[in-house]
């Protein structure tokens, strides 16, 4: 049980291990570099590419939702959506 928590825990930090690790995945999406706190959406993220981040995280052990991600729409919302993750052991955001 412990080397499943583990596991599951290891391959949550792999997902992104920093914020910017976040920010070098959202970046080739924008169509500017956006600061920490702006809304994403108006730098061009699109719903789709919510929807693959949603899939790529939750295929990696960071359950969020589509909506955990619209609310946050910002990296430093989206870092903290994440965060409250691994904090939990990768299981809820």
């Amino acid at each position: 049980m412990l080397n499943e928590i583990s596991e599951e825990t290891n391959r949550t930090s792999l997902v992104f291990a920093t914020k910017d690790d976040l920010s070098a995945y959202l970046l080739p999406l924008l169509d500017e570099e956006p600061e920490p706190d702006d809304n994403l959406m108006d730098y061009g993220l699109s719903s789709i590419d919510m929807m693959k981040l949603v899939t790529h995280l939750r295929e990696n052990g960071v359950d969020v939702s589509f909506d955990d991600l619209a609310r946050a729409i910002s990296i430093d919302g989206i870092w903290a959506c994440i965060s409250a993750v691994h904090a939990k052991g990768g299981n809820h955001a």
